[in-house]
């Protein structure tokens, strides 16, 4: 448990004031830690909703949460929609989905190098004003509700050109809200040394939340208005994660896109994309509550369900053409097979190995025809589990051998889709089959160039 979840109707009416958390060692309930007074907005008039985080997760079977005072404003009477513990979904550190800058330009290194850096490679910044005159955020959003409590950063020559001073902010209905109020960070290493120093950071105020911002007050300019960080990390744990359900979202908005509508093989009726926009728009308000981990799984089980009937009444595909799909050791994660064949970049399918030890294969099988083989097309998301090594094979003279291998070169694109044409020398055969040897891996679509005979 790491924290608690309050709705309340007018709570500073008749919602709860205060609270205390308790939890059951052996046959005893033992208080945790102490008890926490409720910061409601003075005037607000209808629901409101906050997520409170405590110092330290909980961990324990039982847990209950006692009422300590309450709101009496009309009567005796408390009103609440929900009151209930926070639990964390995973014991992982929480990862953001995007970095925003404000009043700063990233001039070497990579945004992602602040959360994930195990090579320590330098990440230099340059304010585009001085601290005193801008505002200067480095703003960390999360894809589901993470528990925050304190924040790891790493200089080299810190007193040098590393961070100074630096407050922190969270997220909460509507308003930012303070964290850490402004703080020079205590470095130890000397001015001149050149070391790389460990610092943790402890948030004055937990915070359960999506986006987190730490705003940059000063930092050390020895040599030049530069600032480097090897790491500017919130550190904590995921509650639950929109990940699957924003994935979900994504390729609706793809196939809203980019889908192939009309009367021709492997096409879609416009009638039925637009039933499915519906549904990704509905999807997109979800986003924006805060969801329990079960009802996220429950949402994202009947997007499925919805996606595969999507499918079901896409136009037929070309008897004559179209290879049957086989899986093996391989696992359908996301999406269908048959859409890696449908002539459709806009249906993603993604695959995850059964057994780690042993690859995966994707086999393509023209039955009694036979393919006169030129070339492969492989279309991938270049930002989403590409393909990482690729491998094709054809069955020929009663044994499989390796056509194409080499390495996916997905070039660094904002755009949905990327490819790579897979030159081969020139072969005829009946089945062709992909070696999957990476855990995850989601495709586009998979085009064989050649003619069928």
């Amino acid at each position: 448990m790491v924290g608690v979840k309050l709705t309340g109707w007018w709570p500073n009416q008749q919602g709860i004031f205060e609270y205390k958390i308790q939890y059951l060692a052996g046959e005893e309930w033992k208080d945790a830690e102490h008890s926490y007074q409720v910061d409601w907005l003075e005037q607000h008039k209808g629901p409101e909703t906050l997520n409170l985080g405590i110092s330290e997760p909980i961990q324990a079977k039982s847990f209950r949460l006692v009422i300590v005072k309450a709101n009496h404003a009309w009567s005796d009477k408390i009103c609440m929609h929900e009151f209930s513990p926070t639990i964390l979904q995973k014991n992982n550190d929480p990862i953001p989905s995007s970095i925003d800058l404000t009043n700063l330009n990233l001039m070497n290194g990579k945004l992602n190098y602040l959360v994930e850096n195990p090579n320590s490679a330098d990440i230099d910044f340059m304010p585009k004003k001085n601290y005193d005159e801008a505002d200067t955020f480095i703003q960390y959003n999360y894809d589901g509700l993470v528990y925050l409590n304190k924040i790891r950063l790493i200089g080299w020559f810190p007193k040098n050109q590393a961070i100074k001073n630096l407050s922190v902010e969270y997220y909460e209905n509507g308003k930012w809200k303070s964290a850490l109020p402004a703080t020079e960070l205590p470095w130890k290493t000397q001015s001149g040394l050149q070391k790389e120093e460990e610092l943790f950071v402890q948030l004055k105020q937990v915070v359960i939340t999506k986006k987190f911002r730490i705003k940059i007050n000063s930092a050390y300019k020895t040599w030049s208005n530069k600032l480097n960080m090897r790491l500017v990390c919130p550190m904590g744990k995921v509650i639950n994660s929109q990940a699957e359900l924003l994935k979900r979202v994504k390729n609706i908005e793809t196939i809203k896109n980019y889908g192939l509508i009309g009367n021709n093989y492997g096409e879609f009726q416009q009638a039925d994309v637009d039933q499915l926009a519906a549904l990704g728009e509905k999807l997109k308000g979800k986003l924006d509550e805060n969801l329990t981990a079960n009802e996220l799984d429950v949402l994202v089980k009947s997007t499925d369900e919805q996606l595969l009937a999507f499918y079901q009444k896409r136009n037929p595909l070309n008897p004559e053409t179209t290879p049957q799909v086989s899986l093996q050791n391989l696992s359908t994660t996301f999406g269908q097979k048959e859409n890696l064949i449908d002539h459709q970049l806009a249906t993603t399918s993604e695959f995850t190995k059964v057994n780690d030890n042993s690859n995966g294969m994707i086999e393509f099988d023209f039955k009694n025809k036979q393919i006169d083989l030129q070339g492969i097309l492989l279309n991938c998301d270049a930002n989403y589990q590409p393909m990482k090594e690729i491998e094709f094979q054809a069955y020929q003279n009663g044994q499989w051998q390796t056509i194409y291998q080499g390495k996916g070169t997905w070039r660094d694109t904002e755009d949905v889709f990327a490819g790579m044409n897979l030159p081969i020398d020139k072969i005829e055969t009946s089945k062709i089959r992909m070696i999957v040897k990476q855990k995850s891996v989601a495709i586009n679509e998979v085009s064989f160039i050649g003619k069928i005979k």
